[in-house]
């Protein structure tokens, strides 16, 4: 997560004159003229600044700036007007995502929301909107989450980051990913708490899924094999405790150090920040993909697909081959189906 939080600078401080200060009207313009207008003379310093913005969003396509300015939006429009008043290079306009500074630290509210989504998620609840390949009324979409929590905020290679730790008795695909993406999308304001719990209901709901970097497995618990089995006298407890300040050396030096590296150098959070804007967050049209409960397959493309197949092979065909070209057909239709099967029978742990 990260928002533009900037501190306001002055260009001109003017100074006001005593009456009997004895100073001359000619010395006060001199010294304001020395200071070089925008876009005029030396290249003005950078500054942080704030800009409060007021508008009105009948006509435009949204806030965010969009590449290629094929639509108007709020921020096309500000950029277009600060390069208009000399404020900002054209170049720096083409490029807003490098406005995006490093200095920003997450503020105590926005921290106490992002505990509250996640303390949403805790329980057993039905996940299907939270992976691919599951229907509403699969059992197996139904997982248990038995803590989400978010860590304190801390500063590496003069990024802030946040831990967000997830323990569950599974994980489906994408799971994490999704859950962590609605939070974001929540707590930025583009879709309300709502979403969230639509989601448990037997609709396919539009929810954005965050990037993988910076997700890993950190442990694995074997609670009930150490309850049976770790007190009997014969088997040893499957515990790792002895190995904890190896491991977390591991980790630091060869895990968290690539993903704070990675992110420092390519910006895969705040690329993908800028995408939340494509997102619908509300049930999906069967027509453009994933049904509603009772409705076509969630693989209706691929049905679709086959009987097109199926109808051309009619047409271009002689009619003696026509029996063997449907039955070729209807043999790659059961192999899409049973690799369908298959796929739908993983489970990916995240």
């Amino acid at each position: 997560m990260a928002e533009m939080r900037v501190t306001q600078s002055e260009v001109i401080t003017e100074k006001r004159p005593l009456e009997d200060s004895g100073e001359s009207e000619a010395v006060t313009k001199k010294a304001k003229s020395e200071v070089p207008a925008l876009g005029q003379g030396r290249p003005n310093k950078k500054h942080k600044v704030a800009l409060l913005l007021a508008y009105c969003g009948a006509g435009y396509y949204g806030i965010q700036f969009q590449k290629g300015n094929e639509f108007k939006t709020i921020e096309s429009e500000l950029m277009r007007a600060l390069v208009q008043a000399g404020a900002i290079p054209q170049e720096h306009a083409d490029t807003p995502q490098q406005f995006i500074t490093k200095d920003y630290r997450i503020t105590g509210d926005i921290l106490l929301h992002v505990r509250e989504i996640l303390a949403m998620y805790k329980g057993t609840h039905n996940f299907h909107n939270f992976t691919s390949g599951k229907k509403p009324n699969d059992p197996s979409s139904k997982r248990y989450i038995i803590m989400f929590e978010c860590g304190e905020p801390f500063v590496r290679d003069g990024v802030e980051f946040v831990v967000l730790t997830v323990k569950g008795q599974s994980f489906m695909l994408h799971h994490i990913r999704k859950m962590i993406g609605l939070m974001i999308a929540i707590v930025r304001g583009c879709c309300g708490v709502d979403v969230l719990e639509k989601s448990w209901a037997p609709y396919r709901i539009d929810i954005p899924k965050a990037p993988g970097l910076g997700l890993f497995l950190d442990k694995l618990f074997f609670d009930g094999y150490n309850k049976k089995f770790g007190k009997d006298g014969i088997h040893e407890p499957m515990e790792w405790d002895e190995y904890q300040e190896a491991l977390e050396k591991f980790k630091e030096e060869r895990v968290l150090s690539h993903i704070s590296k990675a992110e420092k150098d390519q910006g895969v959070m705040m690329q993908w920040l800028a995408t939340l804007q494509y997102h619908k967050f509300d049930i999906i049209d069967p027509k453009m993909g994933a049904p509603l409960e009772g409705e076509k397959d969630p693989n209706w493309w691929r049905t679709r697909r086959l009987l097109e197949e199926m109808d051309k092979a009619r047409a271009n065909s002689p009619s003696d081959t026509k029996a063997a070209q449907e039955k070729e057909v209807e043999e790659n239709q059961d192999q899409m189906e049973d690799k369908t099967m298959n796929d739908d029978n993983k489970q990916c742990t995240e």
